[in-house]
């Protein structure tokens, strides 16, 4: 699980929580559309939740990783474009730092 969905889904839980004692309050004082709407709410959160949790698992099953490569995918350069580069990186190390 990632540090994302971690917190998604504590925000998820949060707002569960708040819509749920809503709609209790709600049907209490007699509130029915306010109920009503405040459950369907909850029904809509629950659905992200169930969602959020799928794509998760995909990701995990797949091997894919939400994180951005550290090797970015370098782009072909033409022969100028390719001098150039040997002349600017020529003084650097692998690192990009200057000896």
């Amino acid at each position: 699980m990632t540090r994302t969905s971690r917190a998604l889904h504590v925000a998820y839980g949060v707002l569960f929580s708040w819509l749920t004692w809503c709609a209790a309050a709600s049907a209490y004082h007699h509130a029915w559309l306010a109920a009503a709407a405040f459950t369907a709410g909850t029904a809509l959160l629950v659905t992200a939740m169930w969602r959020e949790g799928l794509y998760q698992d995909a990701l995990q099953r797949e091997g894919t990783h939400v994180c951005p490569s550290p090797h970015p995918m370098r782009i072909p350069l033409s022969g100028a474009e390719n001098a150039a580069f040997q002349q600017i990186t020529a003084h650097y190390d692998d690192e990009g730092h200057a000896p």
